[in-house]
């Protein structure tokens, strides 16, 4: 292609250009193999070989939007999973990082490559885009090479990424396609339902329902007791007394069990949710964030019941032992004024569902 045909196209064109045949690049399977969305930064480093170029800023713009959804992906719940289970994985990075350096300043002695170069080639070859910015940030003028050495490094680096990741199923003998059935029927059997249930079992009469482990221990919940014609929401006074209907909330199999333990089901219907006294909350408040349920005493202190819990696109229903963590999404059953008290002490605010 002549260099002088590329240099005269818009900038614009040539990026969404860029953008576009790298995806259809990725999208080609040789031996079951594809780049997938790394295709686009082979492409790009042809157009740039043949005098493409686009606008200065357009890098920086897509570092700070990569940081960027990091940040809103991760950063809200980092520090507490760094502090209960990342270590090893810290450890782990620590390492890559610490031998990817010493690889990098060891051959640049013996074989006589330049600082700014050996800088590129490190931070390509662990396909760190922010470390490609901080050292061209930090040398200036005088980081001339870096980009260059980047660019050499991060092919290999991606390369070696994508075709780990698809061969290892091979070599582990795995169809991916029947492992995602497979979950497909898990989620499918990890359905949240909701039961009317009959108390009928003597031995808990007279006992506390929001006190009554076991039902907790099993991951369900009583949000409701039947009142006259309706289903009111379960009080810290409720006891279980013979023939109380109760509504059970959890998974099919242990609200199955749940319901041989208190009674049977009940033939009457599900009771109809009121719309005023149930809301979605989100956990803000750093008093409630690394905290059990248990030690919450949420129904005894606000007279609420968490039903469910959506953490990172995954519904749950947690246990007296779940620990609530920051921008939880809660399923709060209550009575309307004490669920605006409740949502008040847990810093939700409204916007937060949708606020970046």
């Amino acid at each position: 292609m002549n260099p002088s045909f590329l240099e005269l196209v818009h900038p614009l064109i040539i990026l969404f250009g860029t953008i576009g045949l790298g995806l259809a690049l990725g999208r080609i399977k040789v031996g079951g193999l594809n780049l997938g969305s790394s295709g686009v930064l082979f492409v790009a480093l042809l157009v740039g070989h043949w005098g493409g170029a686009t606008y200065a800023g357009v890098g920086t713009i897509g570092l700070v939007l990569f940081v960027y959804a990091v940040g809103i992906g991760a950063g809200a719940r980092f520090f507490g999973a760094l502090a209960r289970e990342g270590s090893t994985l810290a450890m782990l990075a620590l390492l890559v990082t610490a031998l990817g350096a010493f690889v990098a300043i060891t051959l640049s002695r013996f074989l006589d490559i330049p600082a700014d170069l050996a800088v590129g080639i490190y931070a390509g070859a662990l396909t760190s885009t922010p470390a490609l910015a901080a050292a061209s940030e930090t040398l200036g003028d005088a980081g001339s090479l870096v980009s260059i050495g980047y660019g050499i490094a991060y092919p290999f680096g991606v390369i070696g990424v994508v075709v780990f990741v698809q061969l290892l199923p091979r070599l582990l003998k795995k169809d991916l396609d029947v492992e995602a059935a497979k979950l497909d029927e898990a989620r499918a059997e990890d359905k949240i339902i909701a039961a009317t249930v009959v108390v009928t079992n003597p031995e808990i009469i007279g006992k506390r329902i929001a006190e009554f482990e076991v039902l907790s221990s099993l991951g369900v919940q009583v949000t409701r007791v039947r009142k006259g014609d309706r289903g009111i929401p379960l009080s810290y006074e409720d006891v279980f007394s013979e023939g109380l209907e109760v509504l059970l909330v959890g998974l099919e199999a242990p609200v199955r069990l749940a319901s041989t333990l208190i009674g049977h089901p009940s033939e009457l219907p599900i009771f109809k949710d009121v719309e005023r006294e149930r809301c979605e909350l989100i956990v803000m408040d750093r008093r409630f964030v690394n905290r059990a349920l248990k030690d919450l005493s949420l129904m005894r202190d606000y007279g609420v019941t968490v039903s469910r819990i959506t953490r990172l696109g995954i519904t749950f229903v947690p246990s007296n032992q779940t620990i609530l963590e920051g921008n939880d999404i809660l399923m709060v059953v209550g009575d309307p004024d004490r669920l605006k008290v409740f949502s008040k002490a847990l810093g939700h605010r409204s916007q937060a569902f949708d606020e970046t």
